[in-house]
């Protein structure tokens, strides 16, 4: 008979947008292009029944998975980087040596600083995407719902330069 799949989606509350973080089966079995299409198509049912607004999914760029996604009406708005540092970090007790920068905890009152990094550095479709500017963008910057994580700050007299959370 026919074959048959499922998906898993995780709510993201309060927002109205869900991950979706499993699909089966993967691409590297036969013939599921079309079970991919159908199941998508269903996510996007699903969702547009519930109101959700947004649907999230990190696939690889350019890759089957990414064509599959757009064939079934999803589009890409952003692309992520991971960088990793391979040997020992240069300076000491968190100064960048010779730059004047800063490393330090998180704070309260880096909130503008903060909003103004991810503005600069931020595609305006993420921005759209995850509400920033619309009076939600104040819930990004609650740690709360990160649990345990600690944020720490890059910075050079008053300028925020980066931002990492580890978690």
């Amino acid at each position: 008979g026919g074959r048959s799949g499922f998906v898993q989606l995780r709510l993201r509350p309060p927002r109205r947008e869900v991950d979706l973080l499993f699909i089966a089966p993967g691409l590297r079995e036969d013939a599921v292009d079309a079970l991919w299409e159908e199941l998508l198509a269903g996510v996007a049912a699903w969702a547009a029944q519930r109101q959700v607004l947004r649907v999230y999914a990190a696939v690889p760029l350019d890759g089957p998975e990414e064509a599959l996604f757009r064939r079934a009406g999803y589009q890409r708005y952003a692309a992520e980087r991971i960088y990793q540092l391979r040997g020992e970090l240069k300076g000491s007790g968190g100064q960048a040596r010779d730059e004047g920068l800063s490393v330090r905890p998180e704070r309260q009152r880096d909130a503008w600083g903060l909003r103004q990094l991810h503005a600069a550095g931020t595609p305006l479709r993420v921005q759209q995407a995850e509400g920033f500017g619309n009076g939600a963008a104040g819930q990004f910057w609650q740690r709360q719902a990160w649990g345990r994580a600690q944020g720490f700050v890059c910075e050079q007299g008053d300028v925020l330069h980066g931002h990492a959370v580890l978690c």
